[in-house]
C-alpha cells in the first residue's frame, strides 16, 4: 500500500494519517443516500484534515445564516 493519498478535495498528495475517515465516510454516506435512497456498504472519501476542517466551516457559516422562525 503507498505511503500517500489523493485528496479528493484539493488533489494534492497527503500521507494517510493527514486523513479524516470520519468526515469523509459522512459525505460518502450523504452522497450515496442523495443518489441510491440508502447509505449502506459506502466507501469513505479519502479527504484531507485541511479539506475536512475548511468543509465544517463553512458549514457552520452557513448554519449561522439561516433566518430564524418568528
Amino acid at each position: 500500500m503507498s505511503s500517500e493519498f489523493v485528496c479528493r478535495y484539493c488533489g494534492k498528495e497527503k500521507a494517510w494519517d493527514d486523513r479524516n475517515y470520519d468526515i469523509g465516510l459522512r459525505l460518502a454516506e450523504m452522497d450515496s443516500l442523495a443518489a441510491l435512497g440508502h447509505a449502506e456498504e459506502v466507501c469513505p472519501y479519502l479527504i484531507c484534515n485541511q479539506c475536512a476542517d475548511e468543509l465544517i466551516a463553512e458549514s457552520e457559516d452557513a448554519t449561522q445564516c439561516e433566518p430564524t422562525a418568528q
